[in-house]
């Protein structure tokens, strides 16, 4: 019986196939693995990154429009007058929401009413 192979391996099983040398490739048509991506890969990626940033900056400049999300104050402009002239405790008042009318609770002589009136008529 005669050993072949490095010192202390064990000879191959009987039937087993001898194993292919270490300068052979497997499969000749195997491609190698490709280290750096293509450059298609690269056009598409920054492409990608570009709609991205366009994407970004338009929701950005939309928010910043938006008369929803503005920082100026809705109340600059408004005119306030008094509702109302009890000798009791006014309140809970709440404005309708179309502006017109308000309703209010308040105590006169003990007992709590509420009391409707339309916004800018007096009496």
């Amino acid at each position: 019986m005669q050993l072949t192979g490095e010192p202390g391996a064990l000879p191959p099983a009987a039937g087993t196939p001898p194993p292919a040398p270490a300068d052979e490739p497997s499969s000749p048509a195997a491609p190698a693995p490709a280290s750096e991506p293509t450059a298609r890969y690269r056009l598409v990626r920054r492409g990608a990154v570009v709609l991205a940033f366009l994407f970004l900056g338009g929701v950005i400049a939309w928010f910043a429009t938006h008369e929803a999300f503005s920082w100026r104050n809705p109340l600059a402009s408004a005119k306030f007058s008094r509702l109302s002239d009890f000798a009791g405790t006014e309140q809970a008042a709440a404005i309708s929401p179309n502006g017109k009318w308000v309703a209010v609770l308040a105590s006169r002589g003990g007992q709590v009413d509420a009391w409707v009136g339309e916004i800018g008529r007096s009496g």
